[in-house]
């Protein structure tokens, strides 16, 4: 085989096994990531962040923003996790 040469069948049969195992690893990452049980836990954490601030003595303000920043932070995380796993896969 030349430098030129195109494995064809290879290619084919990757390119199928590629769309057959894709659709099922996008929906277990969608299923995984955006869960009811994972949406009530992230809402759990970021409410009981955010009541222990206020009842710290935070103003109200100072304590939103900060809560802001810890939501972003768990969502950077998942994002940070998510592609991670989709190098290592």
């Amino acid at each position: 085989m030349s430098n030129f040469d195109v494995p064809v069948k290879e290619v084919g049969d990757m390119l199928d096994l590629v769309s057959e195992k894709l659709p099922k690893l996008i929906k277990g990452l969608y299923q995984t990531l955006f869960s009811e049980e994972v949406a009530q836990t992230m809402s759990s954490a970021v409410g009981t962040f955010h009541k222990n601030l206020i009842a710290a003595g935070m103003d109200r303000k100072d304590a939103l923003l900060l809560t802001q920043d810890y939501l972003d932070t768990l969502t950077g995380l998942v994002n940070q996790s998510f592609n991670q796993k989709s190098r290592d896969d």
